[in-house]
């Protein structure tokens, strides 16, 4: 039996019954929410989706608490699956998953409803080969601060004055298109754009 999906805004548990991943869960369902892009996901929670206005979807299935959450992209219609990227052997039908914390799926989630090309967030994680393979997010070490590369972060302020982080790590050019996109939706709130250093 088919589950069916619940949007975002719905009922949740009180937060103070919230473990960590409940607390990622709802900070990206919110997150993707505010961006316009419709998450949702099914009553047992262990299936997530999203989609933004040009085509991109992300479709997340929790496959164990040590394994995390395999994605399903979809381009406009292309399928983009990890398993070709890392040159598996099953191809498309390899199963990769994003490993816990689900905070990084949801980021993933994000840069690439953003519009970040797989290979650019891919490059912000490192592959682990088991079964089934994994990646995990990489973290800034100390040592690694001298390299900084420039990116840029998108915010949104609200109709009270809250600000939000609408997308991070993107390139001018895509925040340019970004804050088009979301000025174009009718919003009345203020867009910007600050140059960051990752």
């Amino acid at each position: 039996m088919i589950e069916e999906s619940k949007y975002w805004p719905f009922p949740f548990k009180p937060e103070i019954e919230w473990n960590k991943f409940d607390k990622d869960f709802i900070e990206f369902m919110k997150f993707a929410y505010d961006c316009g892009y419709h998450p949702r996901t099914n009553h047992s929670h262990n299936v997530v989706e999203a989609e933004n206005s040009s085509g991109r979807d992300a479709f997340w299935v929790f496959r164990g608490v040590r394994n995390g959450w395999e994605p399903w992209l979809n381009d406009t219609g292309r399928s983009v699956r990890l398993g070709p990227y890392y040159k598996l052997p099953l191809g498309e039908s390899a199963c990769v998953c994003v490993r816990p914390p689900f905070r990084d799926v949801g980021y993933f989630t994000v840069e690439w409803l953003c519009g970040r090309t797989l290979e650019l967030i891919l490059d912000e994680y490192d592959f682990v080969a088991a079964s089934p393979s994994g990646i995990v997010r990489r973290r800034l070490s100390v040592e690694s601060k001298s390299n900084e590369t420039a990116s840029w972060t998108v915010y949104r302020q609200d109709d009270p004055g809250n600000t939000f982080v609408v997308a991070m790590g993107l390139t001018r050019d895509q925040v340019d298109a970004l804050v088009l996109e979301m000025e174009a939706r009718g919003h009345k709130q203020m867009y910007w754009a600050e140059q960051m250093f990752r």
